[in-house]
C-alpha cells in the first residue's frame, strides 16, 4: 500500500490567514492570480474530468490547511467530496503550495523582491508549460534559476517570458 502524501504548507497557510476571498489575494498580489489560475487550469495525470476545479476552495485549502494530504482536504471539507475530488484538489494544492511559497517568504521578510519575481515567474511559466524565463534590466540578463551571487539587478528591470 502507498505511503499518503503529505506537503508542509504551514508558511502559505500563515501568510494566506485573513484572505476570505480569490479577488482580495489577486488584488494584493497580482502574480497570485497568474499562479492560482495556472493551477486551476492543470490536469494532472490519469485525470479524465473535465469539470472545473473551485478556485474559492483552493483558496480555502491553501489557507486552513497547514498540511496538504487527500486526508486533511477530507476533513476540512467534512467528507462532502469524493476521495478522487481530495486527491485532485492535494495535487493542485501541493503545486499552488510551492509557487505561493516564495511569495509568502517574501512577505515575512526573508526574500528579496528581485529573487521572488524571478522565482514567482520561474514557477508561473513553468506551470504553463514553458522551461524559462529571463530577466531583463538594463545592460542585466539572467535566466531564471541562475543565482543571486551570479548577476545583480538593477532596479526597474522587468522579468519577460
Amino acid at each position: 500500500m502507498k505511503t499518503p502524501t503529505t506537503y508542509d504548507n504551514s508558511s502559505v497557510a500563515h501568510f494566506l490567514c485573513g484572505i476570505v476571498h480569490c479577488d482580495e489575494l489577486c488584488s494584493q498580489y497580482p502574480e497570485a492570480d497568474d499562479i492560482l489560475t495556472g493551477v486551476l487550469a492543470l490536469r494532472t495525470e490519469g485525470c479524465n474530468s473535465t469539470g472545473s476545479m473551485s478556485p474559492r476552495l483552493l483558496l480555502s485549502i491553501l489557507s486552513n490547511c497547514p498540511e496538504i494530504s487527500v486526508e486533511a482536504i477530507n476533513r476540512h471539507t467534512s467528507g462532502s467530496k469524493a476521495e478522487r475530488t481530495c486527491r485532485a484538489y492535494a495535487q493542485l494544492a501541493r503545486v499552488a503550495s510551492r509557487a505561493l511559497t516564495p511569495l509568502a517568504a517574501r512577505e515575512a521578510g526573508n526574500v528579496p523582491p528581485w529573487v521572488l519575481a524571478e522565482r514567482v515567474a520561474a514557477a508561473a511559466l513553468n506551470v504553463a508549460g514553458f522551461k524559462t524565463a529571463t530577466y531583463k534590466g538594463g545592460a542585466t540578463e539572467c535566466s531564471a534559476g541562475d543565482s543571486q551571487s551570479a548577476w545583480s539587478p538593477p532596479p526597474g528591470g522587468q522579468l519577460q517570458a
